[in-house]
């Protein structure tokens, strides 16, 4: 799933635009987990 993220990663940016980030999950409990700096975060829904 691509979210907004504030960790910086170059490539990400140009594949997917400024700030997006590819999260993978859901995890057992409804969040996704940043492949690149491991925050986590749910859907907002």
């Amino acid at each position: 799933m691509i979210m907004k993220c504030t960790c910086p990663h170059v490539s990400q940016d140009r594949l997917h635009g400024k700030g997006n980030r590819v999260f993978a999950g859901p995890t057992k409990d409804n969040m996704y987990r940043c492949t690149i700096c491991s925050k986590t975060k749910g859907t907002g829904g």
